[in-house]
């Protein structure tokens, strides 16, 4: 068992820790006696501290001088401050290895802009346009890759398709490295830019491997560039989203765009919305009408979105939210009846609304997927091929 701190193996983890009064680590004749073990190496689940003389269960590891918990002490000093990612690698008696208990987490050490733009930007920042790496030439030779969380697999050459580019794909909440030889940098290509390497991943530059562990939410395809002695390698790294009953699945994704009347109908929701309680202009009721239509098209384009629900809990709207979006519709029907003098108040009540839904769109915990229609086709036959002794 070792922990991997974006995605490389820092050391082993310290198991059979016990936390009770028999000691720690447990003497030969004795069981640990801590709440994790009078919960799981008990017939029937036992307070904390009770003395144990069996163990009944099936877990092997609550037996006479073992116990469950394993425990790594971090130095996060050696980290740079900003989003990392934890893992333990585990290997159980039939040499199955997998990781297990993947975790984002901050470094937030004193002498650092932690929390002001370079950690707010990160990895968002840009660091040159995509088109800087259009004055290199394209690496065309092999490089070596191998997957998992088994730190004996043997590395496998991975050769570029027809067009340069090197193309592999792996599950979600996986790991994987790649040994490139001496690389200058390496990014993360994004929207006609290149970014930082994602969070999760390391590139020793001395030797050019560069491991990467997502953490959960990270599907799709990302492209990567390293630059080696003016010489870039593009990578396009695929991540398979894994479905309910264990298998990987295929994403089709498309994004909707509004079209120009509906854009229109936004951009004037803004101005008649600007215009209302201005008593210059008569625009009360054109405004509540236009902002009604700006919410019903935010509305269509949320629901043509790409998105993953990444957690089943939505924070719904405050109880005076909901008051205001019955008012927005109770308002909305008295516009343009003479009989009522709603029409600014409705235009008002109708734009506060839209920020309601604005706001509760904001609160979703939602990953908006990348614009690609299918998934490129499985090679990890091709990848992972009988292994091959490094040159």
């Amino acid at each position: 068992m070792n922990v991997l701190i974006d995605s490389v193996p820092v050391a082993n983890v310290a198991y059979n820790q016990c936390r009770g009064t028999v000691g720690n680590p447990v003497p030969a004749t004795l069981f640990c006696n801590d709440d994790v073990s009078n919960i799981f190496g008990t017939a029937t689940p036992q307070p904390s501290l009770t003395t144990r003389t069996a163990n009944a269960t099936k877990f092997r590891n609550l037996d006479a001088a073992r116990a469950a918990i394993g425990s790594y002490s971090l130095d996060t000093t050696a980290l740079t401050n900003g989003l990392h990612t934890i893992a333990w690698g585990v290997t159980d008696s039939a040499g199955r290895a997998d990781g297990i208990g993947s975790r984002f987490f901050t470094v937030a050490n004193a002498g650092g802009d932690v929390f002001g733009t370079a950690a707010a930007d990160a990895p968002a920042a840009v660091r040159a346009r995509a088109s800087a790496l259009g004055a290199l030439a394209t690496g065309g030779g092999k490089i070596w890759g191998r997957l998992g969380f088994d730190l004996t697999t043997a590395w496998t050459p991975i050769a570029p398709g027809d067009d340069g580019i090197l193309r592999l794909q792996f599950p979600e909440l996986g790991r994987i490295e790649l040994r490139l030889g001496p690389t200058q940098a390496g990014y993360l290509v994004a929207n006609d830019t290149l970014r930082d390497l994602p969070p999760g991943s390391h590139l020793d530059p001395a030797t050019g491997t560069f491991g990467w562990m997502p953490g959960p939410g990270y599907i799709g395809t990302y492209r990567l560039a390293f630059i080696q002695e003016g010489v870039r390698s593009l990578v396009d790294v695929t991540i398979r989203p894994a479905t309910s009953d264990g298998t990987q699945s295929e994403v089709r994704m498309f994004v909707d765009s509004p079209t120009d009347q509906e854009r229109a109908r936004v951009v004037a929701a803004g101005g008649d919305c600007a215009r209302v309680g201005d008593a210059r202009h008569r625009h009360g009721g054109a405004g509540a009408r236009t902002a009604i239509a700006a919410l019903r098209t935010t509305a269509r384009a949320i629901a043509k979105l790409p998105v993953v629900i990444l957690a089943p809990t939505v924070d719904a709207p405050t109880r005076q939210q909901g008051t205001t979006l019955a008012a927005a519709r109770r308002d909305r029907r008295r516009v343009g009846d003479p009989a009522h003098r709603h029409r600014r108040a409705g235009a008002r009540i109708a734009v506060a609304a839209l920020r309601t839904t604005a706001r509760a769109v904001a609160k979703l915990p939602v990953l908006i997927l990348p614009q690609q229609s299918t998934l490129p086709p499985d090679n990890s036959a091709q990848l992972f091929a009988p292994p091959a002794a490094i040159a």
